[in-house]
C-alpha cells in the first residue's frame, strides 16, 4: 500500500536511518517553554482536505517556520511530499487566500479571495489562528510568533448618518 506521509512522518536521512528527530524537538519544545496549540490530528485534517481537492480547484500556497531555528521556507503549493515532516516541529504555518487569474497578458489580473473558504476550514478543524492581510497563520506552539506577518490594517469605525459631522458657524 503506497500511503502518503502524514503530519507525524519523518525524514529519516540515508546516513542514520534509524534516528527520530522527534527526542530533539522535544527538548527543544521543553527548553524554550513552549505550549503546543496544534496536534497531529489537526495537521491531519488539514493535510486531507487538501490532498482531497481536485487539481483543478484553487488550493492555498504554504510556508512554516520550525521551532529552534529562525529559518522560514519558500512558499509552495505541493501537498503531498514538500511539507515540514514531522509536524511537532512546526512553529507556525502560514496560508495564502487569494488567487491571482491572468485571463490575458493585457487585461488586468483578476483576484479571488477565498479567506471565508479558509478561515471556515481553520475553525472547522479548531485550529489556533490568525488572519493577516495576506495570509491565515495557524500556529503550532504559545507563544505566538508573528515573525512577517502584516496583520490587517485596522479600519476606522463608521460613523452613523448625520450624527458627529462637524459644523462651522
Amino acid at each position: 500500500m503506497n500511503e502518503h506521509p502524514k503530519a507525524q512522518a519523518e525524514l529519516i536521512p540515508l546516513d542514520r536511518p534509524f534516528a527520530s528527530e522527534i527526542p530533539k524537538f522535544r527538548k527543544i519544545i521543553a527548553a524554550e517553554g513552549l505550549s503546543g496549540l496544534a496536534n497531529d490530528t489537526k495537521w491531519n485534517e488539514l493535510l486531507k482536505s487538501m490532498r482531497a481537492r481536485d487539481v483543478k480547484d484553487w488550493c492555498p500556497g504554504y510556508r512554516w517556520r520550525c521551532i529552534g531555528s529562525d529559518y522560514v521556507s519558500r512558499w509552495d503549493a505541493e501537498w503531498w511530499h514538500h511539507l515540514p515532516f514531522p509536524f511537532i516541529s512546526v512553529r507556525w504555518f502560514d496560508l495564502t487566500f487569494r488567487e491571482d487569474i491572468t485571463i490575458a497578458r493585457l487585461l488586468p489580473i483578476k483576484t479571488i479571495d477565498h479567506s471565508a473558504e479558509v478561515q471556515d476550514l481553520l475553525s472547522t478543524i479548531g485550529f489556533d489562528f490568525e488572519k493577516g492581510s495576506e495570509v491565515f497563520r495557524i500556529f503550532g506552539y504559545a507563544p505566538r510568533d508573528y515573525t512577517d506577518f502584516k496583520k490587517e490594517p485596522i479600519q476606522p469605525p463608521q460613523t452613523t448618518s448625520g450624527s458627529s459631522a462637524p459644523t462651522r458657524v
